[in-house]
């Protein structure tokens, strides 16, 4: 596969840009603005026409998705990518489940929403990544909830998960319980102490200032139904497993299971909201503010779109 240069918010890389000066297509005009917009760049012109390609079998894919659907679809930042390099924005392995059970006797599915405990969303770049975002999602804000606060104040490390949860594959892939199970006894990092560079490094002296949990019980996986995620949800943000495959152009709207049929678990996220009444779900993603509703996306609650109740699981975090 062709190499290709991505400028990013996050790495601002001085790359060489080629642009046809005379766009003649209705394609080629439409590269050229997301080029502009998202500032892309490719090393030569062989690689531009090669991006222009994909973009332009992109094009179909969005005008296809948008038909019949309660969400919107359109270009954004992973416009001229392939569904196969979208993997590196992904790397949830579903292994096997390390956390008890949760016992739930009473379930009480109300509407609640934590998206107001962060200002922005995260950004996993090219690295696979996601169940480190996933399990610092819940962690921090579960955190924050048990000191009291409103907010998140303090933002852990994903890269300390990257390079030392041993049990996990770094930039190809983990899983939430594995890190959960990290986290259990381990000083915590801060971004600011341990900070985020998008691929594995070995593993940095953690002596930090941040929290040390340890508990009996590190993480508790909950029963794969609705209503069970939906009232644990009360108690905070939680770390769900979907199929993010239908993810790639999402604007915004309701995606519900016609656009996001589950067909395996392949993405780490954290589910931040619910709404009984919509019957739909909100969950925090790690791709940047840029992409779909300001970093998030709303899923059907009724028909498990995207498998999002499948595979989720808690951080036990005491006061």
């Amino acid at each position: 596969m062709k190499t290709f240069a991505l400028l990013t918010l996050a790495a601002m890389t001085v790359l060489t840009v080629v642009l046809i000066s005379n766009p003649q297509t209705s394609e080629e005009i439409q590269f050229q603005d997301f080029l502009d917009t998202y500032r892309v760049g490719y090393t030569n012109t062989n690689e531009y026409e090669y991006r222009l390609s994909v973009f332009s079998a992109n094009l179909q894919k969005i005008q296809e998705l948008n038909q019949d659907s309660t969400a919107t679809f359109g270009v954004n930042q992973f416009a001229d990518r392939t569904s196969e390099e979208m993997k590196s924005s992904m790397g949830f392995k579903d292994d096997f489940k390390s956390c008890p059970d949760q016992k739930e006797d009473n379930t009480n599915a109300q509407s609640v929403d934590w998206t107001s405990l962060w200002a922005h969303t995260k950004n996993q770049a090219s690295c696979g990544s996601c169940w480190a975002f996933s399990a610092i999602g819940s962690f921090e804000s579960r955190y924050a909830l048990a000191q009291g606060q409103s907010e998140v104040t303090t933002f852990f490390s994903e890269q300390q998960l990257v390079d030392c949860d041993n049990q996990s594959a770094g930039c190809n892939g983990g899983l939430m319980d594995l890190a959960f199970s990290y986290l259990d006894g381990h000083n915590l990092c801060t971004e600011e102490e341990y900070s985020y560079h998008a691929r594995a490094s070995k593993c940095k002296d953690t002596s930090c200032t941040g929290p040390t949990v340890v508990h009996e019980h590190y993480c508790y996986d909950l029963a794969s139904d609705a209503e069970s995620v939906v009232t644990e949800l009360q108690n905070g943000p939680i770390s769900i497993a979907v199929d993010a495959t239908a993810w790639q152009f999402y604007k915004g709207g309701v995606m519900d299971a016609k656009k996001c049929n589950f067909k395996g678990l392949d993405h780490g996220v954290t589910l931040v909201a619910a709404d009984v009444d919509a019957k739909s779900v909100t969950v925090r993603n790690s791709w940047g503010d840029n992409w779909g509703e300001s970093g998030y996306i709303r899923l059907s609650m009724d028909d498990n779109a995207c498998g999002w109740t499948n595979d989720a699981s808690v951080p036990n975090i005491a006061a």
